[in-house]
């Protein structure tokens, strides 16, 4: 296996796993009231138990194009193929997501006074999506060839956000209802977000296969300063290690969970949830830039890199590209505030208690981000004693099926 495939193997691996997240989503909704985390799904999830905690840790990854299977065939040598028609098949023809979230609790409590519940905590979260449209990466593993006279979609994009939430819980029984809200405050530190008009477009050329690119695209920067101080290598990671950056409420903005729980009868419950409406307002140290250009790109030119010293001849080379298409670009700047918004879910579940804590259970979920995007799951769930439980799910999301223990 070549240098190159090993690289491309590399990738496979990175953005093949596709269940980490469908796993988090889906198993801890099963669990209900009997784990405190839980309430993050639904504000109605309250367990009857007190709870004081510190630092708990949440991760997920999770990618819509492509799954391992579609991307890697073992030959008869036991060596594995890359199967870029498979890969290609399974994207979806517009965006596909690259995920990945991290979240760290802080601190957390809940306390109950009669039929009212409370809790209060503070969550540390970094949320990374990226975005590409199916044309993108079909150009980049096919080639120019295979997309003669083709007009290709290159409208990328990005959004990443560093924030803190504090949150107050609150849950009320009335009757058959359990009903709970969630109010966060939201302090941001980073923001990063890369957005590019409809009209970024590729154009492969019949006459000698060179690449037209027509883009535009909006980026809005928060936490401007220490990002590129740490691309220019005027500061380090200490700088984030400060109690003043820690402390900072210049970025302010406001969230909302909304959630209730249906008692039926003593086997049959409903349960419903909105999560994460709200948005931040960036106002310090931003920056925002729009880029407009086009640009045509015939090749590299392979007699100045051989007739050159090797790898300076390719820098060379690179670098005569690179101010090309600075050239050809239309650039404004300002440092004006922006707002970016949450990503909001829903989750809506039915569940049935067979026998002696046994039970089923079936979860429709969705996120609105560039489009909406449904999932579901069906479960089996045993509660043994207080300090255990065992279950399995199904679920699908983004057309992947997953068999997952919970």
């Amino acid at each position: 296996m070549n240098r190159k495939s090993y690289i491309i193997l590399s990738l496979l691996l990175l953005i093949g796993f596709k269940g980490l997240k469908a796993q988090q989503e889906f198993s801890m909704h099963y669990l209900g009231k009997n784990v405190y985390q839980s309430l993050h799904l639904n504000p109605a999830f309250m367990p009857e138990q007190d709870n004081y905690g510190i630092i708990s840790h949440y991760f997920n990854f999770s990618h819509s194009g492509f799954a391992l299977e579609d991307a890697l065939f073992q030959n008869d040598t036991g060596w594995y193929d890359i199967r870029i028609d498979s890969m290609l098949e399974a994207m979806k023809e517009g965006n596909n997501f690259l995920n990945v979230n991290n979240t760290i609790e802080i601190l957390s409590f809940k306390w109950k006074y009669r039929r009212q519940y409370y809790a209060f905590g503070i969550q540390e979260k970094l949320n990374t999506t990226f975005y590409y449209p199916k044309d993108f990466m079909s150009l980049a593993l096919k080639g120019n060839a295979a997309h003669i006279g083709d007009t290709l979609d290159i409208g990328l994009g990005l959004k990443a956000n560093h924030y803190r939430e504090y949150y107050f819980n609150y849950m009320h029984k009335v009757k058959r209802w359990d009903l709970g809200f969630r109010v966060k405050l939201l302090t941001g530190f980073e923001n990063l977000s890369v957005k590019a008009r409809k009209d970024s477009t590729f154009f492969v050329t019949s006459e000698d296969y060179s690449l037209h690119a027509s883009y535009a695209y909006n980026i809005n920067m928060a936490g401007h300063s220490r990002i590129q101080g740490l691309i220019d290598g005027t500061s380090n990671a200490s700088t984030f290690a400060d109690p003043a950056y820690f402390m900072n409420f210049s970025n302010l903005g406001l969230g909302f969970d909304l959630g209730g729980v249906y008692t039926v009868d003593k086997k049959l419950k409903l349960s419903i949830s909105l999560l994460d409406i709200g948005a931040i307002h960036w106002k310090n140290d931003v920056a925002n830039q729009t880029i407009i250009g086009e640009h045509e790109f015939s090749g590299l030119d392979v007699f100045e890199i051989a007739t050159s010293d090797g790898v300076n001849g390719f820098g060379n080379e690179a670098t005569s590209i690179q101010d090309t298409f600075t050239a050809n670009n239309v650039y404004s700047e300002a440092s004006l505030p922006f707002k970016t918004n949450l990503v909001p879910k829903h989750y809506m579940s039915v569940n049935y208690n067979l026998v002696d804590s046994f039970m089923v259970s079936a979860i429709w979920y969705g996120e609105y981000f560039e489009g909406y995007h449904p999932g579901f799951s069906f479960g089996l769930n045993k509660q043994v004693w207080k300090i255990m439980n065992l279950g399995v799910n199904y679920s699908v999301k983004n057309s992947i099926t997953y068999i997952m223990p919970c």
